[in-house]
C-alpha cells in the first residue's frame, strides 16, 4: 500500500522496441536493453493501446485496460475523521508536512490508511527500460482490477510468458519515478490472473516455474503473494521466487490478459491486525470503506511461434427478413489442410461447424456481425468478420374500400399505418379488376406512398401497394392489404317517344323503362304545366288530357332521370305537344273559266296535329255525293277543264295521329267551265266603189263576262294592224280606195283558258 492520497488522473504514453525473429519459428518478444525510457499512463478503459509490427507481418497490440476508469476523480475535503485539528497527522512513521485534509463527501473513511493531505494522482502506468516492461497500478481500493492486454493480429502459440515481482512489499527497484510505489512499512500482496481466448473463447493456459513465494489457483488461473506484514518482503524481479511462467499448451491463441490487484481479502487482513499495524487508525470508529493500494508487476519478455497465415473469403450478407440466409466460407489457403469450419453468432455462441451457415426464416434479432473462423491441421486458425444484414419491410395499410358511381371519381387512399423498412423504401401501386386473389398489374407512374385513382372509373377495381425496402443493393418487399373500389351502375331510361295531342285529348300513357338496375326510381320534371301535367314527379306518367288555352301550340319538355343506390344515369327529355282543334282559315272558293282552263282552287288550315293531310273532293253538280279525287292531296287542286258544264269542290283536312284532333272539310265550290269565245261579222257586201266607206257590225258568244272589241285591217290579210279606236262592236271604215280586208278580236271577255 502506498501512503498518499490521491487525485485519480492517468495518461499513457509507452514506445516499445521489440526484437523477434522469423514468424516461421518460435519468436522471442523482448524490451529493449536501454537505459532511458517512457511511462505509459492509461487515458481510460480499452485505450492507449501500442501495436507493434513482428516479421511476416505479425502485429502485437498491448493495452491497458482501466475498467474503473481512475484516471482523473479526485476527492477532496476537510476535516478529516481523524484529524479534526486539521493538522494533517500522518501514519505512524510517515514524515514531511500534510498539506490538506481529505475525505469523501459522505463523511465515511474513504482511505483509513492516508491521513495525510497530499494529494496524487491514481495511476494506471507502464514503463519500460532495463529488460522490464514494469506494470504499476493504484487503485481505490485492494479490489479493484486493471488488465495489461497483449492481443495477436493472427493466432500464435504461446510457448512461454513470465511475469516477475510478484510479492507482497511493492516496487523496490525504481525506474521513471516508479519508486513512488515504494512505501516501506506498508504491505502488499500482488495477484496475477491470467486469461487467454483463442478462435472459440477461453483457452486453458498452463503453469510452470510457479515461485516459491506465491501460491497458484488452477481453477482461477492465479497467482498471488501471501499476505505478510514483513515491509522488507520485496523481491527483484529477477528472483524467480517472486515470478511465475505461462503457456498456451499447445492451442493458439489470439490474445492474454493479465488481470493484476491487490487482492481482495488484503484489506481484512490488515483490518483484522487491529491496533498492532495502524494503532493510529484502529479506533472506536472503525475503518469503513476498503484500502488504499500501489503495486507494480514486471515482464521480462516471452516467446511464441506464430501460426502461419491462413487465408480465406467470407462476405457480408444482405438478406430480407423471413427468407434464407446463407453466410459461406470457401478459398481457405495457407496452413495445413485438411481445414475445419465454425461459425459464432453475435454473441460469441458457435452456432456451425460447417463451411456454410444457413440461416431459415432469419428475423432482425439474427442480424450482426457473425465470426468466419477457418481452422488447419494444426489448430491454427484466421477468422472474418462477417455481417448479417437483414432487410425487413413491412407494407402499409392503406384503407378504405368504397362505392362509387359508373365514371366516378374514387377518394385517394389513406394511409392508416405507414411503410417502413431498413433500406430505401420505394413504391408501387397495382390494380386488376378480377379480385384481391387474382394476379395485379402495375399501374404507371404510381410510385408514391400514396395513391389518388384518377376519375372515369367504370369497373370494380382492386388495389393494393408493393413496398420496396432496398439495403446493400438487395430488394424486399411487403405488399399492403388489398381494397376495393366497388363501381355501382348508372341506371339507364329509354327515350321515350314524344307525343302530339290535339286540345281536349288524352296522352298516352308513358310507363318508363332502362337498364336492369335494382330500385331504380324515375324523377321527372314538366316545363309546361298549362297541359295540364305536374311540374314534377316519380316514376311512370299517367295517361292525362290535355289544355291548351291558346292559339298556337304548346309544347311541354319533360326530362327524366334514373336513379338507382345513390347514382344517376343519363336523363332523357321529351316533348308532348297540346294542339288547338283545326280550322280552315282561307278557302279559295269556285271560279269560272274557259275550256282548258287552268285556275287552281286552295285552302288554308291551321291547328291540328302536324303534318295536316288533304283530300280534294268532286261532288258533281249538286253535291250531294261527295267523291275523293285520286292525287289530290295538297293543299290546291286545279280542276279538269276539258268540257264545259259546273262542278262541285270540296277538301277534306286531316290532322295527323293525335287524340280529339277532328276532320275538316271546307265549304263547296263551284267551277264553271264555258267553251272559248266566238266573235261574228254580219255580212256584208264585199265589193264596194272606190271612194265609198262600209259599216261592219260584230257579235260574239262564249267567254267570260263582258267583251270588248279590236278591229285591225290589212292589206294583205297576213299582217294585221290594230285600227286606233276601233273598240266597240260597229265600225265605219274610211273612204275606200284599196282592197282592205278587216277583222274584229274580242279583248275583255277572254277569262282563264279563254283564247281571244
Amino acid at each position: 500500500m502506498y501512503w498518499q492520497r490521491r487525485k485519480r488522473c492517468a495518461f499513457l504514453f509507452l514506445s516499445l522496441l521489440l526484437m523477434g525473429q522469423s514468424t516461421e519459428a518460435q519468436t522471442t518478444f523482448s524490451w529493449f536493453n536501454g537505459t532511458s525510457g517512457q511511462v505509459w499512463n492509461a487515458s481510460d478503459a480499452n485505450t492507449g493501446g501500442r501495436i507493434y509490427t513482428l516479421p511476416s507481418g505479425l502485429t502485437v497490440t498491448v493495452t491497458i485496460v482501466d475498467p474503473n476508469n481512475r484516471n482523473c476523480d479526485p476527492n477532496l475535503g476537510s476535516p478529516h475523521p481523524y484529524d479534526a485539528t486539521g493538522s494533517c497527522t500522518p501514519f505512524p512513521g510517515a514524515t514531511g508536512t500534510e498539506l490538506a485534509n481529505i475525505y469523501s463527501v459522505s463523511g465515511s473513511i474513504v482511505d483509513p490508511w492516508d491521513s495525510d493531505c497530499d494529494p496524487i494522482y491514481t495511476q494506471t502506468n507502464g514503463g519500460y527500460g532495463l529488460n522490464y516492461l514494469t506494470y504499476g497500478i493504484k487503485t481505490k481500493t485492494s479490489a479493484e482490477e486493471v488488465t495489461l492486454r497483449f492481443t495477436f493480429s493472427r493466432p500464435i502459440y504461446l510457448n512461454n510468458f513470465t511475469i516477475t515481482d510478484i510479492d507482497y512489499i511493492g516496487l523496490a527497484y525504481t525506474y521513471n519515478n516508479f519508486n513512488q510505489y515504494e512505501a516501506p512499512g506498508n504491505s502488499y500482496q500482488d495477484e496475477v490472473r491470467f486469461i487467454a481466448s483463442g478462435a472459440t473463447g477461453n483457452v486453458p493456459l498452463s503453469f510452470s516455474n510457479i515461485g516459491s513465494a506465491l501460491t497458484y489457483n488452477s481453477g482461477t488461473q492465479t497467482v498471488k503473494a501471501t499476505y505478510n506484514t514483513n515491509a522488507t518482503g520485496d523481491i527483484s524481479p529477477d528472483n524467480v521466487a517472486g515470478a511465475v511462467t505461462v503457456s498456451s499448451n499447445g492451442v493458439p491463441i489470439t490474445t492474454l490478459d493479465i488481470v493484476y490487484s491487490n487482492g481482495p481479502e488484503d484489506a481484512a487482513a490488515e483490518q483484522a491486525g487491529g491496533a498492532s499495524y495502524y494503532n493510529w487508525w484502529y479506533a472506536a470508529n472503525g475503518a469503513t470503506n476498503g484500502v488504499s493500494d500501489d503495486q507494480a508487476i514486471r515482464v521480462p519478455g516471452f516467446t511464441y511461434t506464430p501460426c502461419p497465415d491462413i487465408t480465406f473469403t467470407a462476405n457480408n450478407v444482405t438478406t430480407c427478413e423471413g427468407s434464407i440466409a446463407l453466410l459461406s466460407m470457401f478459398s481457405a489457403n495457407g496452413g495445413t489442410s485438411p481445414y475445419t469450419y465454425k461459425w459464432l453468432n453475435p454473441s460469441g455462441v458457435q452456432v456451425s461447424s460447417s463451411q456454410f451457415y444457413s440461416i431459415s426464416n432469419v428475423s432482425t434479432s439474427q442480424a450482426g456481425n457473425y465470426t468466419a473462423i477457418v481452422t488447419d491441421a494444426n489448430g491454427c486458425y484466421a477468422t472474418k468478420t462477417v455481417t448479417l444484414s437483414v432487410n425487413t419491410v413491412t407494407s402499409s395499410t392503406i384503407a378504405t374500400d368504397q362505392s362509387i358511381c359508373s365514371g366516378g371519381d374514387p377518394a385517394a387512399f389513406t394511409v392508416t399505418t405507414a411503410a417502413t423498412g431498413s433500406g430505401t423504401l420505394t413504391y408501387q401501386w397495382q390494380s386488376n379488376t378480377s379480385g384481391c386473389g387474382s394476379s395485379f398489374s402495375n399501374i404507371s407512374g404510381a410510385t408514391s406512398a400514396t395513391y389518388d385513382p384518377p376519375s372515369g372509373l367504370t369497373q370494380t377495381t382492386y388495389y393494393r401497394v408493393i413496398t420496396t425496402s432496398t439495403l446493400n443493393g438487395i430488394p424486399c418487399f411487403a405488399i399492403s392489404n388489398c381494397i376495393t373500389v366497388t363501381v355501382k351502375p348508372n341506371p339507364s331510361v329509354n327515350q321515350p317517344t314524344n307525343q302530339s295531342v290535339c286540345v281536349g285529348g288524352t296522352t298516352t300513357a308513358i310507363n318508363f323503362t332502362g337498364s336492369a338496375v335494382a330500385g331504380t326510381v324515375y324523377n321527372w320534371t314538366n316545363t309546361n304545366t298549362s297541359i295540364g301535367l305536374a311540374a314534377n314527379g316519380a316514376g311512370d306518367i299517367n295517361s292525362f288530357t290535355v289544355t291548351n288555352t291558346g292559339s298556337s301550340p304548346t309544347v311541354a319538355t319533360i326530362t327524366v332521370t334514373p336513379i338507382a343506390n345513390g347514382c344517376t344515369g343519363t336523363a332523357r327529355s321529351f316533348t308532348i305537344t297540346v294542339y288547338p282543334m283545326p280550322t280552315i282559315s282561307t278557302f279559295s272558293g269556285g271560279f269560272t273559266e274557259c275550256v282548258g282552263g287552268t285556275q287552281s282552287l286552295s285552302v288554308t288550315a291551321i291547328g291540328g296535329t302536324p303534318p295536316l293531310t288533304y283530300q280534294w273532293q268532286n261532288g258533281g253538280s249538286t253535291g250531294t255525293l261527295w267523291i275523293n279525287i285520286s292525287g289530290a292531296t295538297a293543299s290546291t287542286y286545279t280542276p279538269l277543264s276539258n268540257s264545259t258544264g259546273t262542278t262541285l269542290y270540296r277538301v277534306r283536312v286531316t290532322s295527323s295521329a293525335g287524340s280529339a284532333c277532328d276532320t275538316l272539310f271546307s265549304s263547296a265550290a263551284t267551277v264553271v267551265v264555258v267553251s272559248d269565245p266566238v266573235v261574228t261579222i254580219s255580212t256584208l257586201p264585199t265589193t264596194v266603189c272606190v271612194g265609198a266607206s262600209l259599216t261592219l257590225n260584230a257579235s260574239s258568244s262564249g267567254g267570260i263576262g263582258s267583251c270588248t272589241y279590236q278591229w285591225q285591217s290589212s292589206p294583205d290579210g297576213t299582217t294585221w294592224t290594230n285600227i286606233s279606236g276601233a273598240t266597240t262592236n260597229s265600225y265605219t271604215t274610211t273612204v275606200l280606195t284599196t282592197t282592205t280586208r278587216y277583222r274584229a278580236q274580242l279583248m275583255a271577255c277572254a277569262g282563264n283558258g279563254c283564247c281571244n
